[in-house]
């Protein structure tokens, strides 16, 4: 199963990057003024060519190995470890986002590498640890596809954390936003985490969920229909899927 979750995890990867990436709107601080010129406009001309079209990535690493004491290093390590996650580099992108919070650097920058390690973290299975920077990151979002970038992992993480009805909520928020294969994927998911879940939660969680149509509707009322019908009660099991009925069509599952 983890080997699954995870080939689905770097799936989902694959299928974000492809997303464009809307408007930017940055907490990083302008680039130091102080140092190599040369450097700081090698490092102005890559980061526009990978904005612009998501290539280039390594010229942020030749920068750093370049000028290895220049005060552009921290912003060109934010850049190569975004791009080592973008090219699915995952010890890479974590190694180098890690030296970027490890170093004496602005707040805005600590938390874009906060939010982009975060999201690494979460592709290598270490939930507890994303959830922990994708909270204090969430402030670095820049644009509409990075929002789904970051639900993806804050819901795929606390699905896979000790709280996994948590992720609910947050997989309903991230489904209209991402492909139909990716829709696959996570009505797939908050399937497994509500045929793992306690039946008297469920029943909470019925009353609670706000998106009424959605994939974790779907799941927790066909989930209690079957076991209300399984315990006998066949009216209320009739009711639930009537319930479950709408949501299902919407997620594309049968009735």
């Amino acid at each position: 199963m983890r080997n699954v979750l995870r080939a689905s995890l770097l799936l989902l990867l694959m299928l974000l990057v492809a997303c464009p990436r809307g408007t930017r709107k940055t907490l990083v601080p302008d680039v130091p003024k102080s140092g190599d010129a040369a450097a700081r406009t090698r490092f102005q001309e890559a980061r526009a060519k990978f904005l612009r079209d998501g290539t280039g990535g390594g010229e942020f690493k030749s920068i750093v190995e370049d000028y290895p004491e220049d005060p552009i290093v921290p912003w060109a390590q934010l850049y190569a470890g975004i791009a080592a996650l973008k090219e699915r580099k995952l010890d890479v992108a974590a190694k180098v986002l890690g030296e970027v919070l490890a170093a004496n650097v602005p707040d805005g920058l600590t938390a874009r590498a906060e939010l982009f390690l975060g999201i690494t973290r979460n592709y290598q299975g270490d939930a507890i640890g994303a959830l922990a920077l994708l909270k204090r990151g969430e402030k670095a979002i820049e644009g509409d596809a990075e929002r789904t970038e970051y639900l993806a992992a804050v819901a795929y993480a606390t699905a896979a954390s000790d709280r996994p009805l948590a992720s609910l909520h947050v997989f309903d928020l991230l489904y209209p936003r991402v492909s139909p294969t990716e829709r696959a994927l996570i009505v797939a998911r908050v399937e497994e985490v509500v045929a793992a879940a306690d039946p008297n939660t469920l029943k909470r969680m019925f009353d609670e969920l706000d998106d009424r149509r959605g994939p974790s509707m779907a799941a927790v009322a066909s989930k209690l229909a079957v076991l209300s019908e399984a315990a006998g009660r066949g009216d209320e099991a009739a009711r639930l899927r009537e319930a479950a009925a709408p949501a299902r069509a919407a997620v594309g599952l049968p009735r």
